[in-house]
């Protein structure tokens, strides 16, 4: 479980809103391939069509 600098990474928050301070704080971090998925949570979770993981990671 992790995240790496070369890693294709898509973020988003439940409606876009703070996405934006996550982007920012990635990039600084050495994040080269990030995308902000526009529609965040609130639209995914309307679709049914769409995979929801539900899974807990373990502590």
């Amino acid at each position: 479980y992790g995240l790496y600098p070369d890693d294709d990474i898509i973020i988003y928050c439940f409606k876009g809103a703070r996405v934006s301070n996550t982007y920012v704080a990635m990039k600084l971090a050495g994040f080269k391939h990030l995308r902000n998925y526009l529609g965040s949570w609130n639209e995914w979770s309307r679709d049914e069509k769409l995979p929801i993981n539900d899974e807990r990671l373990p502590a």
